[in-house]
């Protein structure tokens, strides 16, 4: 068991104090069921023996054969009736063990296909066997439904053993200390408390689906290894790219299904799970949405406002008084532009490509991506780092999930030693800058 203490990899600005916020935002659930789940004290799975257990390796419904078609390195339908277990559909047949307190035989999220549950107390579904777990710098997706009425923190299926960048896994969360209501999705690397707020983290609710709603959800996290970004999706929505702040460098392990390595942030699932996979490649969105197509759900359509106006505008970037300033106004001064910025802002996210011409030399920058409904508060997010070169040059991508009903937004380097900021026109949702 690890412990998750400790700073991750990423350098700190000195000086600089960011706020992250994790907004509580209303959503509909865009569920593949409607049937609602209850937290009950489970009784311990039969002890049927391996030998008496049939694990079929050859599913052949429709959503068996897509998830097949990518060739996954462990499969755990969870659909077993009885038993301890927990059979392995991919190529591996590598089975595994569910763990004590798991209700087998519940309504799945697949018609006709049952799924498993961890009530009260939880020690999560069950560890899968030792061949299915990924090594090193590899790509890979986590691929996962569940059903909750309850908002907590927990992880659905992960990999590795503890170690920052050593474990990788498809986490749920409401916040980075698991209070409030907000509908998440984490890939979580291991990092610490203190580095929580900056892992890739996706709100669910962006796209108008709540995690919270006692529906079946489809949720995946792919990770591409050679261009180091991991993207999120829920019930077929693509809710975009972020770049991990560490370093992935798996080390062998089982696959864990329903708990983490630890209990910190990510306490035991409580609630229905089912159709859980792994894959050693970043699967293509396409193949995502295939899969949750496949399961005869639909793709709802978002709650929030498209903006394709903003799309690709390119706005100045200069400086401002690195001062308190007022977030309605945003004054920047005119006529000191040191570079420029295009944003990007789709239902799902904001991202800025960044263009810093004549910047501070040798300088360390913070990202802070700025969005809001038009008003006090904005909402300001961690978009990363970068440093400029010796004549005050960088090129820089960021990319964060959109707010729900944000309409404005803009992009602000920060510099804590040297006194210098600077920061992008706003663009509104007709295109214009402020």
């Amino acid at each position: 068991m690890g412990t998750r203490i400790g700073i991750g990899s990423r350098s700190v600005l000195v000086g600089v104090a960011v706020a992250l916020c994790s907004l509580a935002l209303a959503g509909c659930g865009s569920g593949h069921t409607t049937t609602s789940t209850t937290s009950t004290t489970m009784t311990p799975s039969t002890t049927t023996t391996a030998a008496t257990v049939a694990c079929s390796s050859h599913p052949s419904d429709a959503y068996a054969r897509s998830v097949l078609a990518d060739s996954p390195v462990a499969y755990y339908r969870l659909d077993q009736s009885s038993g301890t277990v927990m059979c392995d559909s991919s190529r591996l047949a590598d089975n595994g063990t569910y763990a004590q307190w798991v209700q087998l035989g519940v309504s799945g999220a697949i018609a006709g296909d049952a799924a498993a549950a961890a009530g009260t107390p939880s020690s999560g579904i069950g560890t899968g066997g030792a061949q299915s777990g990924l090594v090193g710098d590899h790509s890979f997706t986590l691929e996962a439904w569940e059903r909750d009425s309850s908002a907590h923190n927990q992880s659905l299926v992960s990999m590795g053993q503890a170690g920052e960048g050593n474990v990788a896994g498809l986490s749920t969360w409401t916040s980075t200390t698991g209070d409030g209501q907000a509908s998440q999705l984490v890939l979580d690397l291991y990092v610490g408390v203190g580095n929580a707020g900056a892992l890739p983290i996706w709100n669910t609710e962006a796209v108008g689906v709540n995690l919270w709603d006692g529906n079946w959800h489809y949720l995946a996290i792919t990770f591409d290894a050679k261009t180091d970004m991991a993207t999120g999706f829920v019930d077929g929505h693509d809710l975009g790219a972020l770049k991990p702040i560490t370093s992935i460098d798996l080390t062998s392990s089982a696959i864990r299904v329903g708990y983490w390595v630890d209990d910190l942030l990510n306490p035991n699932v409580v609630g229905d799970e089912d159709e859980v996979a792994v894959y050693p490649t970043a699967l293509s969105a396409s193949r995502i949405a295939a899969h949750y197509l496949a399961s005869g759900a639909k793709i709802s359509p978002t709650s929030t406002t498209t903006m394709p106006s903003v799309r690709g505008t390119r706005v100045a970037l200069g400086t401002i008084n690195p001062s308190s300033y007022d977030c309605t106004t945003n004054t920047k001064e005119k006529g000191t532009e040191v570079g420029y910025v295009t944003l990007g802002v789709s239902s799902a996210s904001f991202s800025a490509d960044i263009h810093l011409q004549t910047g501070q030399p040798d300088t360390l920058y913070g990202v802070f991506m700025q969005q809001s409904p038009g008003s006090c508060p904005q909402v300001q997010a961690n978009g990363g780092s970068f440093t400029t070169d010796s004549q005050g040059r960088a090129t820089f991508v960021s990319t964060m999930p959109r707010v729900a009903g944000a309409t404005t937004f803009f992009v602000q380097l920060v510099n804590g030693t040297v006194p210098s900021e600077y920061t992008s026109d706003r663009v509104s949702a007709n295109g214009h800058a402020l």
